[in-house]
Protein backbone atom coordinates (compact mmCIF):
# COMPACT_ATOMS: atom_id res chain seq x y z
CA UNK A 1 0.00 0.00 0.00
CA UNK A 2 1.75 3.50 -1.14
CA UNK A 3 2.50 5.05 2.25
CA UNK A 4 0.82 8.52 0.67
CA UNK A 5 -2.15 7.13 -0.03
CA UNK A 6 -5.53 8.08 1.85
CA UNK A 7 -6.48 6.09 4.59
CA UNK A 8 -9.58 5.19 5.62
CA UNK A 9 -10.78 5.69 9.40
CA UNK A 10 -11.82 2.64 11.48
CA UNK A 11 -15.46 4.40 11.08
CA UNK A 12 -15.72 5.39 7.55
CA UNK A 13 -18.58 3.54 6.77
CA UNK A 14 -20.52 4.91 9.64
CA UNK A 15 -19.51 8.55 9.75
CA UNK A 16 -23.27 9.01 10.22
CA UNK A 17 -23.92 7.54 13.38
CA UNK A 18 -20.81 9.16 15.16
CA UNK A 19 -22.01 12.44 14.97
CA UNK A 20 -23.22 14.75 12.82
CA UNK A 21 -21.12 15.64 9.52
CA UNK A 22 -21.77 19.79 10.31
CA UNK A 23 -17.96 21.26 10.19
CA UNK A 24 -16.26 18.77 8.23
CA UNK A 25 -14.75 19.66 5.62
CA UNK A 26 -15.77 17.37 1.74
CA UNK A 27 -13.42 16.61 -0.78
CA UNK A 28 -13.85 15.07 -4.13
CA UNK A 29 -12.71 11.84 -5.64
CA UNK A 30 -9.48 13.25 -5.60
CA UNK A 31 -9.02 14.62 -2.38
CA UNK A 32 -9.80 18.40 -4.07
CA UNK A 33 -11.09 19.92 -0.93
CA UNK A 34 -15.15 21.50 -2.12
CA UNK A 35 -15.88 23.28 1.15
CA UNK A 36 -17.30 23.04 4.66
CA UNK A 37 -20.90 21.26 5.40
CA UNK A 38 -22.99 24.01 7.01
CA UNK A 39 -26.11 22.02 6.38
CA UNK A 40 -27.83 18.48 6.00
CA UNK A 41 -30.86 17.43 4.23
CA UNK A 42 -33.56 16.54 5.59
CA UNK A 43 -33.16 19.80 7.43
CA UNK A 44 -35.05 18.23 11.22
CA UNK A 45 -31.64 16.23 11.65
CA UNK A 46 -33.81 12.98 12.13
CA UNK A 47 -32.17 9.90 10.87
CA UNK A 48 -29.75 9.45 8.47
CA UNK A 49 -28.99 12.95 6.22
CA UNK A 50 -29.23 12.32 2.42
CA UNK A 51 -27.20 15.34 1.48
CA UNK A 52 -24.56 17.48 2.80
CA UNK A 53 -25.36 21.66 2.11
CA UNK A 54 -21.83 22.64 1.51
CA UNK A 55 -20.75 26.14 0.64
CA UNK A 56 -18.43 25.39 -2.48
CA UNK A 57 -15.44 27.90 -2.42
CA UNK A 58 -16.29 28.85 -6.20
CA UNK A 59 -18.17 31.81 -6.01
CA UNK A 60 -19.40 30.57 -2.15
CA UNK A 61 -22.73 29.13 -3.92
CA UNK A 62 -24.02 26.16 -1.92
CA UNK A 63 -24.75 22.70 -3.36
CA UNK A 64 -26.38 19.97 -2.56
CA UNK A 65 -24.27 16.59 -2.72
CA UNK A 66 -25.71 13.07 -1.65
CA UNK A 67 -23.95 11.59 0.98
CA UNK A 68 -24.67 7.84 0.75
CA UNK A 69 -21.30 6.98 -0.42
CA UNK A 70 -19.60 9.66 1.14
CA UNK A 71 -16.82 7.97 4.05
CA UNK A 72 -14.58 9.54 6.23
CA UNK A 73 -10.38 9.93 5.23
CA UNK A 74 -8.01 11.30 7.52
CA UNK A 75 -10.57 13.09 9.41
CA UNK A 76 -12.04 14.54 5.80
CA UNK A 77 -15.95 13.65 4.34
CA UNK A 78 -14.69 12.36 0.75
CA UNK A 79 -17.76 11.90 -1.65
CA UNK A 80 -17.25 10.02 -4.97
CA UNK A 81 -17.68 12.88 -7.22
CA UNK A 82 -15.31 15.19 -8.60
CA UNK A 83 -14.89 19.09 -7.79
CA UNK A 84 -16.24 19.87 -11.94
CA UNK A 85 -19.33 17.70 -10.81
CA UNK A 86 -19.85 19.45 -7.90
CA UNK A 87 -19.22 22.78 -8.67
CA UNK A 88 -21.81 21.84 -12.14
CA UNK A 89 -24.50 20.19 -9.60
CA UNK A 90 -27.52 22.79 -9.66
CA UNK A 91 -27.22 25.92 -7.10
CA UNK A 92 -29.20 25.46 -3.60
CA UNK A 93 -31.23 28.46 -2.25
CA UNK A 94 -32.06 27.79 1.50
CA UNK A 95 -35.51 28.73 1.77
CA UNK A 96 -36.72 28.59 -1.93
CA UNK A 97 -38.66 25.49 -3.08
CA UNK A 98 -36.05 23.40 -1.22
CA UNK A 99 -38.39 20.03 -2.13
CA UNK A 100 -38.01 20.97 -5.72
CA UNK A 101 -34.40 22.01 -5.47
CA UNK A 102 -33.53 18.33 -4.02
CA UNK A 103 -35.36 16.48 -6.41
CA UNK A 104 -32.87 18.02 -9.06
CA UNK A 105 -30.28 17.44 -7.30
CA UNK A 106 -31.12 13.84 -6.82
CA UNK A 107 -31.72 13.95 -11.13
CA UNK A 108 -28.55 15.37 -11.79
CA UNK A 109 -25.99 12.93 -9.40
CA UNK A 110 -28.48 9.95 -10.86
CA UNK A 111 -27.29 11.40 -14.31
CA UNK A 112 -23.81 11.92 -13.70
CA UNK A 113 -23.67 8.36 -12.04
CA UNK A 114 -24.81 6.87 -15.26
CA UNK A 115 -22.39 8.93 -17.36
CA UNK A 116 -19.36 8.08 -15.45
CA UNK A 117 -20.69 4.42 -15.21
CA UNK A 118 -21.11 4.60 -19.37
CA UNK A 119 -17.02 5.35 -19.75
Amino acid sequence: MDASAPRADASSDMWFRTGSPLGLLLVDLDEQTIGRIDGTWPLDGSGEPEFAIVRTRRFGQSRLVPLGAARIVDGLLQVPYTRLEIDDAPNLEIGRYLLEQVDRARAYYVQEIETSISR
